[in-house]
């Protein structure tokens, strides 16, 4: 065996120092997928080679997965081991919900990453890499899971640091509300050193009983610039006789560890949850204009010392008119203010106003906020007592007043093939139907054949229902040209977070009919695993698409088409 030594001298004589008295370099790297930006990932990967460190460990969501097409699957993650096959150190994976989303992708992972938790030591320091992918608290982990990491911290309980890492940071919804958390219980009695996590694609930091936690930032991952005022970053550890300095890096600048602390972001959080509160939306009509009304909303300063010392001021196109466009707002720290304005636009209406104030948030720091005016349709489903035959035709009377008047994903005149969308129910069933034009049927796309495989991808509809607007619960259901389904349930958390249970399945009677220059699709919905049923006057917050892939695009009933309920219109029931 050879032993490698480092001579330093000094003025006394010669220093003789080993290996394990070096000081140990490694980076953590963030999420990558979630909406991948080109090129970031690849980046940020020749910057970390370039400072050499001893090894990396990612923190998940290496892949974009969430199909069940096995395929696909491994595609991507051909596409990812080439993109790591330069580096020259070790890297170290943690799975991530896009990396193993479903049961159905653990045989995969294991095949490309390894083992879905494990441990490792490296000099006199013990990292273990936890499996957090398809669960969403410490509570619901699988206790063989937990056993094992019990056991492999007490097995290695000498070692002078613990380094835990992990996808989601459950921390946050736990320790940093003040609440117990399983997994910091049995860190903090096996002195573990500091824990990573990602998720988030944000970064921030926080101490817990002598732990340091730190949320990785965005190494791919679509993410925008708070609160750190940079967009994507990776952390660079250095651990050195009894420090440990964690230092988040983005093109070559080093903020502290914590200059970002975790009630900074939390203050974030709630202002955009809350900073501003509509009374209601800007409604559009039908030929995409908005006739002369009130906007009224409350501003809030939710900070506890300091007081909102600013002004609101509104910047819109020439189609929109706002007045005024520039409001002064002074505010005591837990004061909030009403404001009316009066608002108009011709078509197009979108993008809408875009209101900006800045908020005082931690320390001597502000929050320049922006939001959009928020902008709603409104439609009426119709009551049958003679449901429609589920057989793709769309004959029967029930079918009325389709909607046709739809946008394009930019907000201009929709660039899709003409579609028409259908609405109605009786007391124990929603009735939803779609008539797609398409001048090439030889160029649909239904390449997903199996339940919840990416039927998002192909020529298909998509809804985003929320049945009761006090619940935080939003059920999105896709079918492609063929009748393929992909659904789950999506919960918002109060931060507007969101957590998809991809393992919901709804029960649906569906059929999809291919005709002359078009394809239909008509289905049958039961109520009672909504957990409700519909009576008149009945209000769900609703969003709906239809994707043509020929075209490269999609017709939206409004924009942006995504998970929070608060971007949704309205369907009034008959």
């Amino acid at each position: 065996m050879i032993i490698f030594s480092w001579i330093i001298f000094v003025s006394s004589g010669v220093l003789l120092l080993s290996a394990e008295d070096l000081p140990m370099h490694f980076a953590v790297i963030g999420d990558r997928t979630g909406d991948a930006q080109h090129g970031v990932y690849e980046s940020i990967l020749a910057e970390i080679s370039r400072l050499q460190p001893e090894f990396i460990i990612t923190v998940g969501d290496m892949i974009e997965g969430y199909t069940k097409d096995q395929t696909e699957l491994e595609k991507e993650w051909l596409e990812y081991k080439g993109l790591t096959s330069t580096l020259t150190c070790p890297l170290y994976f943690t799975p991530g919900n896009h990396d193993i989303t479903f049961d159905d992708a653990l045989e995969m992972y294991i095949k490309y990453a390894g083992q879905p938790y494990y441990s490792f030591t490296i000099r006199k320091n013990h990292f273990v890499i936890l499996d957090t992918s398809r669960w969403e608290s410490s509570e619901e982990l699988p206790q063989e899971q937990l056993t094992w990491l019990r056991a492999d911290l007490k097995k290695h309980n000498k070692a002078e640091r613990k380094f835990i890492f992990m996808h989601k940071p459950f921390w946050y919804l736990t320790l940093a509300e003040n609440k117990p958390d399983a997994l910091h219980t049995i860190f903090k009695e096996y002195g573990v050193t500091a824990v990573f996590t990602g998720h988030f694609h944000l970064f921030f930091s926080s101490s817990y009983d002598g732990i340091s936690y730190t949320s990785v930032g965005s190494s791919g991952g679509a993410c925008d610039e708070r609160p750190a005022g940079y967009k994507y970053s990776y952390c660079w550890v250095t651990v050195q006789n009894d420090q440990v300095q964690i230092a988040p890096i983005k093109s070559n600048s080093v903020l502290a560890w914590d200059d970002v602390p975790v009630t900074l972001q939390k203050a974030m959080d709630k202002i955009e949850q809350d900073g501003f509160h509509f009374h209601e939306p800007v409604f559009m009509l039908d030929d995409f204009s908005v006739a002369q009304t009130k906007l009224t909303f409350d501003v809030t300063n939710f900070n506890p010392v300091r007081k909102l010392e600013g002004v609101l001021s509104i910047s819109m196109l020439e189609h929109w008119k706002v007045v005024p466009d520039r409001f002064p707002v002074v505010l005591d720290p837990g004061q909030y203010q009403t404001i009316t304005l009066e608002v108009a636009a011709q078509p197009p209406v979108f993008p809408g106003p875009r209101m900006t104030l800045s908020f005082p948030v931690g320390g001597d720091k502000d929050y320049q906020y922006e939001q959009y005016v928020p902008i709603a349709r409104k439609l009426l489903c119709y009551q049958t007592t003679v449901p429609p035959i589920i057989d793709g035709h769309l004959e029967d009377k029930v079918w009325r007043a389709g909607i046709s008047q739809l946008l394009s994903p930019d907000g201009q005149k929709m660039m899709t093939d003409p579609v028409t969308f259908y609405f109605a129910h009786d007391p124990r069933n929603l009735f939803l139907g779609a008539y797609c034009h398409d001048k090439d049927l030889s160029k649909i796309s239904t390449h997903a054949q199996q339940r919840d495989a990416a039927v998002y991808l192909d020529d298909c509809v998509g809804y985003f229902f929320q049945p009761d607007p006090d619940q935080d619960v939003v059920y999105q259901i896709y079918i492609n040209a063929q009748g393929t389904v992909f659904d789950q349930k999506i919960v918002v958390a109060e931060d507007g977070r969101v957590n998809a249970d991809t393992q919901w399945d709804g029960t649906y009677v569906i059929k999809t009919r291919t005709g002359e220059a078009a394809w239909a699709v008509e289905i049958a919905i039961p109520l009672d695993q909504f957990q409700t049923n519909v009576s008149s006057g009945d209000i769900w917050k609703l969003n709906f698409r239809r994707k043509q892939t020929r075209l490269q695009t999609s017709a939206d009933w409004l924009i942006p088409i995504n998970y929070n309920p608060k971007t949704y219109g309205f369907m009034v029931m008959e």
